[in-house]
């Protein structure tokens, strides 16, 4: 197609898009390049929480309604219930196996070495879920 007939991709950058089109000078520089990355693991457990977030709300209003139960909206109590209860569980668990082996060794990897990227997608996911109440 014509609009994208100036966009090469990049053999030396993974995931990279280069523009082949002369800029205001009339040389190709490095100015008019456009780099992009694939998200990590941790952003795309986030994207995906928060697609489901977006969707559920939208059925979750129609379907339950947007009266106020106990201070919060029917919609978020039913939203929030499988994220508590399988979402976050499921992450803490695959978090401490991924390189630890259990809790204790999770915690001596976390102390060295940093999260890692699925004890990050928990974070992520909890700061999310919370910032959402």
């Amino acid at each position: 197609s014509p609009r994208i007939s100036g966009i090469q991709r990049s053999p030396r950058i993974s995931g990279a898009a280069v523009s082949t089109q002369a800029g205001p000078s009339g040389a190709r520089d490095s100015a008019h390049r456009r780099e992009w990355r694939t998200p990590s693991v941790p952003e795309q457990v986030l994207l995906g929480w928060l697609v489901c977030a977006d969707l559920g709300r939208r059925w979750l209003t129609v379907w339950l309604g947007s009266e106020l139960v106990g201070g919060a909206a029917r919609w978020r109590c039913a939203f929030g219930l499988p994220t508590q209860l399988v979402v976050l569980p499921a992450l803490c668990y695959r978090a401490s196996r991924a390189e630890a082996h259990g809790i204790p060794g999770w915690s001596a990897r976390c102390s060295s070495r940093g999260l890692g990227p699925w004890g990050a997608a928990f974070a992520y996911v909890f700061g999310a879920a919370m910032l959402y109440d």
